[in-house]
């Protein structure tokens, strides 16, 4: 290795507004295995020794570079880290989909606030994790109408709603038709 460490001091002039103690906290730039990173470090550490304006505008140029190229990183690690927190979610409701739990239960899951959640979940699976859940539910409840000769009332208790109005009112929004579509063929042939 050229160096064993490497000093960036950087500070905004021109933002009067920041904590000024960020400006005094020191953090490592951590390379991992990008060699790109290294490579631009390397570079800013030689020109940084070369006096004259090119120099400095050379240096100046490397310093973005690099602060390009750890929001790129941290991007990446932060893009795999939530769609590892979404297939845990999406894995959760479909494990969980028949017990209470709320929006706010899958958020403080993992740590998260309601809204930044919900829109990480739109993000990665395309909708709402309510409608996600209540899709889960209506798909499950179809399952067992069609299959099980069960009740309306008793598909919707298993599939975690209480109130049965909710339950065939949210049916019709997903399923398109009422649940006694299913129910009823589900009775014909408890009776031949």
């Amino acid at each position: 290795m050229d160096f064993e460490y490497c000093a960036v001091y950087y500070s905004n002039r021109d933002d009067k507004s920041r904590d000024k103690s960020l400006a005094e906290t020191p953090f490592p730039i951590e390379t991992g295995t990008n060699a790109r990173l290294v490579d631009l470090l390397r570079k800013l550490h030689h020109t940084a020794g070369i006096p004259g304006p090119a120099a400095a505008f050379r240096s100046k140029e490397l310093f973005y570079s690099i602060l390009q190229e750890l929001i790129n990183g941290n991007r990446l690690k932060e893009d795999r880290e939530n769609r590892s927190m979404m297939e845990q979610a999406i894995q959760f409701i479909r494990d969980r989909y028949g017990e209470p739990f709320t929006l706010n239960d899958l958020a403080s899951l993992h740590g998260m606030r309601t809204k930044e959640f919900s829109r990480l979940f739109q993000q990665y699976a395309g909708v709402k994790p309510t409608d996600f859940l209540v899709q889960r539910r209506i798909k499950r409840a179809e399952e067992l109408l069609a299959t099980t000769g069960c009740s309306i009332s008793e598909a919707a208790q298993s599939v975690g709603y209480a109130d049965l109005a909710v339950f065939v009112k949210q049916f019709k929004q997903h399923a398109g038709f009422s649940p006694d579509v299913f129910a009823i063929p589900a009775a014909g042939r408890m009776t031949s």
